[in-house]
């Protein structure tokens, strides 16, 4: 793994990476998981990434939180209480285009809207160059308008 140095260069030449959830917007039943993608586009090469994603834990449970083949999560720490997932991790090959870093297994526990909202310092290079990261928050929905009633 390389090591990261930092260098106290800023590339400001090539456009920010972007991270955000796939699906961007997610409708669940109380009680229904599913699994949200971490997705960066616009890495080359290796590159470093601490981010930061808050939710409301009253209404998402983060089961789990497992990296994608290639990437090694340095950090994933979820506080459930405070709703905050804090993570690092290192692409060691980006595809530009685009991919998963991490998977995140969640499921729905109460009706409402769930704002997923990332924070990032920004990601460094193997050469310890610090690009800049735009982030693209996403949303969950729990619809409790499917729980089935009794009719008298």
């Amino acid at each position: 793994m390389p090591e990261f140095e930092p260098t106290d260069a800023i590339d400001v030449s090539v456009p920010p990476m972007l991270v955000g959830i796939e699906p961007s917007v997610v409708s669940l039943r109380p009680g229904q998981e599913t699994v949200l993608q971490v997705v960066v586009r616009g890495g080359t090469g290796s590159f470093r990434m601490p981010v930061g994603l808050s939710y409301d834990p009253t209404r998402v449970w983060i089961h789990d939180i497992l990296p994608a083949p290639g990437v090694d999560l340095l950090r994933d720490a979820v506080d459930a209480a405070q709703g905050w997932v804090d993570l690092e991790f290192v692409v060691a090959n980006a595809i530009e285009s685009g991919q998963s870093v991490v998977a995140l297994h969640v499921q729905a526990l109460d009706a409402g809207p769930v704002p997923l909202v990332f924070s990032t310092a920004g990601a460094m290079t193997a050469e310890g160059v610090t690009v800049p990261v735009a982030a693209s928050d996403g949303a969950l929905f729990v619809n409790g308008n499917g729980k089935i009633s009794e009719e008298p």
